[in-house]
């Protein structure tokens, strides 16, 4: 058996049937140890990732090297970084880079591993918002370039609102991103 067959996604029809030379031309990525891969890569330092996954089915093979949210805010945090000054037409100033890199690392410490990834938005003083708008719960994450750092939270189920600076410990954060994640 050729390496190439011995690393076929087995999890469908479609994975098994194909000709490894089809699947050669019209995938992107190839065969690895831990099956067919996509490289997703972005400019943005620790976000370059790996995932295996079947690609007729989809279904994931390997886990990533990074969180899924992480994964899939990549593209939109490039684009944030790509901002220049005016990009509001009000002279807001362009993303910080260290701010956005302390946001992220904020995140990486308190997000919930089946927390759903947030959007980014871009703050006209440099700054980055994190938003999260699911299951009846609205929360937004503000992170500046002097260092402050906010939470908006409110639960329409429950009707608990909030609108708070982030401690250290990062307490409150933390509280809403596990209500989040089990909403």
């Amino acid at each position: 058996m050729a390496i190439d067959d011995a690393l076929r996604p087995t999890c469908c029809d479609g994975a098994r049937d194909l000709p490894i030379e089809y699947m050669r031309a019209n995938v992107i990525g190839g065969p690895t140890s831990d099956g067919w891969c996509i490289d997703l890569t972005t400019d943005m330092a620790e976000a370059r990732v790996r995932i295996s996954f079947c690609p007729f089915c989809g279904t994931q093979l390997a886990e990533p090297t990074k969180p899924l949210w992480q994964i899939s805010i990549a593209p939109a945090l490039r684009r944030l970084t790509e901002l220049r000054q005016g990009w509001d037409s009000y002279g807001a100033l362009p993303i910080d880079r260290n701010t956005l890199a302390r946001a992220l690392a904020v995140l990486s410490r308190v997000m919930p591993p089946d927390a759903p990834a947030p959007q980014a938005v871009p703050l006209n003083d440099g700054g980055v918002q994190f938003e999260w708008h699911v299951g009846g719960i609205d929360l937004e994450f503000e992170v500046h370039p002097r260092g402050t750092m906010r939470l908006a939270y409110e639960n329409s189920n429950s009707g608990e609102t909030r609108d708070e600076e982030v401690p250290p410990d990062l307490g409150n954060l933390r509280s809403a991103l596990a209500n989040l994640a089990r909403a």
